[in-house]
């Protein structure tokens, strides 16, 4: 049986700057009917990471809470209903290419981008260095609120997976907000996002890139995994490269880190993604222990409760 992780996520401050502790508290889930007869919230999402849903090819023009159904789980079944049918907007396919900086834009008084499905590498750059930021189903990629933002914004996006995203202009705002819990599930996307933003940071802050990759697959792993027999498969196309801008190292470092990991028997590559190895007893036990961290002590358990 292929069960499902669901993820609540905690990040301790210090007084002074981020205390490099990362608890995230997962609970194993099967996979069982989604809402509205069968379609599965992003939450549950039974699909490959850029499988296209069905139907779906060469569409222009989509309804928001047909390809999204999480958003609408705040309506009334009435008043879902008509906003079933007058939230729509436009739809733009991303193939897997380096697009740069060439992302659509919604435009004056447009929201942004929602993710409907597929996977994306935010580059952020500053002084010569970048930080990474993987996005996928369901997150909303906001638009520059003031000007002087647009033109400071050195992102570069990469699809790691063919994508789709629905362009939220000032149109589909206008249909959305006639449906205020809508805008509201649109901001707590937005809030997840700065939260996972957040962990990242915790994680490289440790020292040992192999327990900066171990915490970047557990964390991915909350959102992502699936539970098997042989551990958590987290079913991305996470490239070394790709891995060593999540973890703000150099690629040969983390070849390097995983050949480590992967002969300590902790992770391994599979033709789909990554297998974090991780023993049924310790499902049960309710924690998951991570390698050491020599530099700052040993590191807290992941909790499965």
């Amino acid at each position: 049986m292929d069960t499902r992780l669901r993820r609540s996520t905690f990040v301790q401050f210090g007084a002074v700057g981020i205390t490099p502790t990362v608890t995230v508290s997962l609970q194993r889930r099967t996979d069982g009917p989604g809402p509205r007869g069968g379609v599965h919230s992003r939450t549950d999402r039974r699909r490959p990471v850029g499988a296209p849903r069905s139907g779906s090819a060469g569409q222009a023009i989509c309804r928001l809470l047909e390809e999204d159904p999480e958003l609408g789980q705040g309506l009334a079944a009435p008043v879902r209903e008509r906003a079933l049918q007058e939230c729509r907007a436009r739809v733009v396919c991303l193939g897997r290419v380096r697009c740069g900086r060439a992302l659509p834009a919604p435009g004056p008084g447009g929201i942004g981008l929602l993710v409907l499905d597929g996977l994306l590498v935010r580059l952020a750059r500053m002084g010569g260095r970048a930080s990474a930021e993987l996005i996928g189903e369901g997150d909303l990629i906001c638009a520059p609120s003031r000007p002087e933002l647009a033109e400071a914004d050195a992102s570069d996006w990469r699809v790691l997976a063919p994508a789709r995203v629905a362009v939220l202009d000032a149109a589909a705002a206008h249909r959305l907000a006639r449906y205020p819990p809508l805008t509201e599930r649109l901001v707590a996307r937005a809030l997840e996002r700065v939260l996972r933003l957040s962990v990242n940071m915790a994680i490289v802050h440790h020292a040992r890139i192999e327990v900066r990759l171990e915490l970047l697959l557990r964390h991915l792993a909350a959102r992502f995994g699936r539970v098997r027999p042989d551990g958590v498969h987290v079913p991305l196309p996470l490239t070394h490269s790709v891995l060593a801008d999540l973890v703000a190292a150099q690629r040969p470092s983390v070849t390097s880190a995983l050949r480590r990991l992967a002969e300590q028997g902790r992770v391994h590559s599979t033709p789909a993604g990554w297998l974090l190895v991780v023993e049924p007893r310790e499902l049960d036990a309710g924690a998951v222990p991570v390698a050491e961290d020599e530099a700052r002590g040993p590191m807290p358990p992941l909790l499965l409760s």
